[in-house]
């Protein structure tokens, strides 16, 4: 049996649609506010069940940088102090969804530039892929 079938998929990815906050961010759970670290979750979600290209990287950008402290990180909502756990969930998900190609030729396009990400593991594609090598080999399949 596959893990969801197509109607699970799919009420699946309406639920996380529906998480979409106007400001740009996800929420974590129907009323409540954006959340910097949702951006990741419910971003990753959706780019594992195969519907990425419905997030609004631009919106998205704009959101996880209402949310970055003058003085470094990334706090959960704008206003709020920065912690390393929203920096880098904001980081990850800015890794799967860059604005930097519907930026064009802006001159800060190059710095919203990120590693490619595998959501699943939660990690730069690169490692993902070293470490499932590096697990089938252990486990005698390679």
């Amino acid at each position: 049996k596959p893990p969801m079938t197509p109607a699970e998929r799919q009420l699946t990815i309406h639920w996380l649609i529906s998480n979409y906050h106007p400001s740009g961010g996800f929420c974590g759970r129907t009323g409540k506010d954006a959340d910097a670290c949702y951006c990741f979750w419910c971003g990753a979600a959706l780019h594992i069940l195969g519907a990425g290209d419905l997030v609004d990287t631009l919106s998205l950008a704009r959101f996880l940088a209402s949310c970055q402290f003058k003085y470094g990180g990334i706090a959960k909502a704008p206003g709020e102090h920065p912690d390393p756990y929203h920096t880098y969930l904001s980081l990850a998900a800015l890794s799967m969804y860059s604005p930097a190609p519907a930026m064009g030729n802006h001159v800060h396009a190059a710095s919203w530039t990120f590693e490619p990400l595998d959501p699943l593991l939660n990690a730069r594609e690169e490692t993902a892929l070293w470490a499932k090598r590096w697990l089938a080999f252990q486990a005698g399949t390679v």
